[in-house]
């Protein structure tokens, strides 16, 4: 017979998966937050925030990475499923490329991590007048793939909560099979809908933490363990974060001014991108910086600039 979990606080790494503009960063700022917004903003590489959920006197805290899901941030997700625990796949009801490819996604994810609990969202279930995925179609990809099938509103906070739950109690159930809570988190009745739903109020009472700048990746795959209190950081305490002043905010634009990057060599464009981030007290192993210097080594200097132009003061770099 396994061994129940212990009351205390457990670590879970859940990557959230899928085509861009489907919603990935929504879902996660709604289930952190309890906001929404109404305006695209593109995941730059990846960012990531934790929240805790509880099961009676045992803790999860989801650390929740959002990745990017363009085509050109290919090379960079990898590094980042490295240890995880779960996974979140996102698709669109309204756009079917999105559907059709979530296969794709496991595939990509398996590669590195192996079979894991999952949960496939077909997310902006709000849409009902577009949607193009039907909710057999959804039930019937998630029953083939062995993972649960929700459909959510990131805008209406519809059933993003319970998805969370449920991956988080999936994973529990694998490590200890014997392990039961009080008060399961029922899956969500998937129908389809004949007329849109009405708005539903999501979670206020959480609050998002962490940035992506300086992050370590690990080597080898970790699995969740006991987490130590965590110190609260105050004024005086030390902030590992980068520091960017002024003056090296307005060199990382002098860096590049009036020339033609593509007159640049590989060599030359590379020395001043890395000198940026070494101003910036940037670490080049980072997430940032190991996202910048894959853009490197595939030439997408463009992207790279546009990259360094987001950064236009700390606030956007903790953003990151």
């Amino acid at each position: 017979m396994s061994v129940q979990p212990a009351k205390a606080t457990y670590i879970f790494k859940v990557p959230v998966v899928g085509d861009g503009a489907v919603g990935k960063t929504s879902l996660i700022v709604r289930f952190t937050e309890g906001t929404f917004s109404e305006t695209y903003k593109m995941t730059i590489g990846t960012s990531f925030a934790v929240k805790e959920i509880r099961f009676g006197s045992m803790a999860v805290k989801l650390q929740i990475w959002d990745l990017a899901g363009q085509p050109h941030f290919g090379g960079v997700r990898p590094l980042f499923y490295r240890g995880s625990t779960g996974i979140i796949y996102v698709f669109s009801v309204i756009n079917r490329d999105s559907f059709t490819n979530i296969t794709k996604w496991m595939e990509e994810v398996g590669k590195i991590t192996g079979k894991l609990p999952g949960v496939l969202l077909g997310n902006k279930a709000d849409l009902v007048d577009q949607r193009v995925v039907s909710v057999e179609e959804g039930q019937a990809l998630a029953d083939q793939l062995g993972i649960i099938y929700v459909e959510t509103s990131a805008k209406e906070g519809q059933n993003v909560e319970d998805s969370f739950k449920l991956l988080s109690e999936t994973i529990i159930r694998v490590r200890w099979p014997d392990w039961m809570p009080e008060t399961p988190t029922p899956v969500p009745a998937v129908e389809e809908p004949s007329a849109p739903t009405t708005p539903t109020a999501g979670p206020t009472h959480a609050k998002p933490v962490g940035s992506t700048v300086g992050v370590t990746i690990e080597e080898e795959p970790t699995p969740p363990e006991e987490a130590s209190p965590e110190p609260t950081q105050t004024s005086e305490t030390p902030s590992t974060e980068p520091v960017m002043s002024p003056q090296s905010t307005g060199e990382v634009v002098l860096e590049f001014q009036g020339i033609d990057i593509n007159s640049l060599s590989k060599e030359e464009f590379e020395r001043r991108v890395l000198h940026t981030l070494q101003r910036l007290e940037i670490t080049q192993n980072g997430v940032l910086g190991t996202y910048l210097r894959g853009l490197l080594e595939r030439e997408e200097r463009e992207v790279v600039l546009q990259t360094l132009r987001k950064i236009q003061n700390e606030h956007e770099l903790d953003q990151f």
